[in-house]
């Protein structure tokens, strides 16, 4: 993705940085939420908006919503979205392509005034993502083919996160304008469950282009869970503290953090800088180091996982009661 590398030389690149699941749903979810996927089934049930997007309704800033595979997938409309049928200046594309994205994309940025802020939020598909998880039986032809593809899909997205950006200079908005470049979920190439897509399930790009904040390359992990907080606090001037609302903290803040909590809903896995730890909805615990090879258990890891079990469980359902 040349032109991502040539934003992010110019701005803040979160380097370690990891999607709060492993699927584009939940991806989405951790995003705007900045809480963990325990807390999925009672807020898309109930379509509960999260407080990020509470502040940009009341600051009165006009939204634009674009979508390549509409607000349907991944529950858009019941979560992140939910409360903004009823606000009157929300703009929903119809777009059912990336294409139809950016032209759409292109004539709502126009009708904006440099004086007045926006929102805006942009999802380009990558299609038939799952065709490339690819079993060990493929062929050499076979995989050959799935990466041609694979790298021809995103060299696409590329040169649409350009045309964004070349749309916001042209309008003279890219000086003042807040960009966050990230991903939903990262991609193995190896089989399902395999300990590649362990390692690769969670770890996205994270650029960030903010004005008056000089370019430099972020190393320690962070995760999307940290958006929530890093947008309330520094555009939106919330004086709460962030472990009222969110479990992540200020990007621009290190925070000595103990692991990173993704996984889906049924699954854990936690990052950690030596290891990565998988405790299965059956009960099974795996635990890997970021070269693939599994960690011998014994008695001294199993307290380990027990210890870190309990704390991800109780970060899991802290708001359970608020």
């Amino acid at each position: 993705m040349p032109n991502l590398q040539a934003i992010s030389e110019q701005a803040i690149n979160f380097k370690n940085h990891f999607s709060g699941a492993n699927n584009s749903a939940q991806g989405v979810f951790s995003l705007f939420y900045g809480l963990p996927n325990s807390y999925w089934d009672p807020i898309t049930d109930n379509h509960i908006a999260p407080v990020l997007m509470d502040k940009v309704v009341e600051s009165n800033r006009s939204i634009g919503l674009f979508s390549s595979i509409g607000f349907v997938h991944p529950e858009f409309l019941q979560s992140s979205f939910s409360h903004l049928k009823q606000q009157a200046d929300v703009y929903y594309s119809d777009a059912t392509n990336n294409n139809q994205v950016m032209q759409q994309w292109d004539e709502w940025i126009k009708t904006q005034q440099q004086s007045t802020p926006w929102f805006a939020y942009v999802y380009l598909e990558q299609q038939n993502d799952h065709l490339f998880t690819q079993p060990s039986i493929k062929t050499i032809p076979e995989q050959t083919e799935q990466l041609t593809l694979y790298q021809s899909q995103v060299l696409a997205i590329d040169e649409k996160i350009q045309t964004i950006v070349d749309s916001l200079k042209a309008q003279q908005a890219y000086q003042n304008t807040i960009i966050i470049l990230t991903g939903t979920n990262g991609q193995s190439f190896k089989e399902q469950n395999s300990n590649d897509t362990l390692i690769s399930g969670a770890s996205v790009p994270m650029v960030v282009v903010w004005p008056n904040k000089p370019p430099r390359a972020v190393y320690h992990m962070t995760s999307h869970v940290d958006l929530v907080p890093t947008l309330m606090q520094e555009v939106f001037a919330v004086d709460n503290p962030s472990n009222q609302f969110s479990s992540g903290h200020d990007l621009f803040t290190k925070q000595d953090r103990d692991f990173i909590l993704s996984g889906d809903s049924k699954n854990y896995i936690i990052y950690e800088n030596r290891r990565i730890t998988k405790f299965s909805g059956n009960g099974d615990i795996d635990s890997i180091d970021w070269q693939g090879n599994y960690l011998e258990q014994n008695a001294e890891s199993d307290a380990l996982n027990i210890t870190l079990l309990i704390d991800v469980l109780s970060r899991s359902r802290r708001f359970n009661q608020k």
